[in-house]
């Protein structure tokens, strides 16, 4: 029956209007996660992120709460800005617990870059929760794009 719907709807609007790839959504364009089959292990718990957008800079917000700067790691490779997060929990056991929460968590998630952005001046900070990455737009005398490990503040 979604087909058939689908199908409706493709004849209706000219295009894939529900249970789409999104490809078709300004909104999430671009947003599409990427993992490399050697992460596959990683895409489970995918952080939610805000883009914004002013004339400067883009500024992408991951909700990433529980890991610090020493768990993530964040790199620009072919285009591709790659956010990593890992977090092992000790499970030594000190005692008799009644219940244990606690778990180690890692996640991977990684966005094409858009093509107007200084790629050496790309930094990161976190806070509270919050890993936000500043992506400056190229002036027009920048216009180069290198690989590199992007440091947190």
């Amino acid at each position: 029956m979604r087909n058939n719907f689908n199908e409706f709807l493709k004849d209706f609007l000219n295009e894939d209007f529900f249970w789409s790839n999104s490809t078709h959504n300004p909104f999430v364009r671009g947003l599409t996660t990427k993992v490399p089959v050697n992460n596959r292990e990683y895409s489970q718990n995918l952080p939610t992120t805000n883009v914004f957008e002013d004339e400067w800079s883009y500024k992408y917000e991951l909700a990433t709460p529980g890991f610090t700067k020493k768990h993530l790691t964040i790199e620009l490779e072919n285009s591709m800005l790659s956010v990593k997060g890992e977090r092992v929990i000790d499970h030594k056991d000190n005692g008799e617990y009644i219940s244990k929460e606690y778990h180690s968590s890692k996640f991977y998630r990684s966005f094409p870059l858009p093509e107007n952005i200084a790629a050496d001046e790309i930094h990161a900070k976190v806070e509270n929760g919050i890993t936000t990455l500043f992506l400056p737009k190229l002036t027009p005398t920048k216009n180069k794009k290198e690989n590199r490990k992007i440091e947190i503040s």
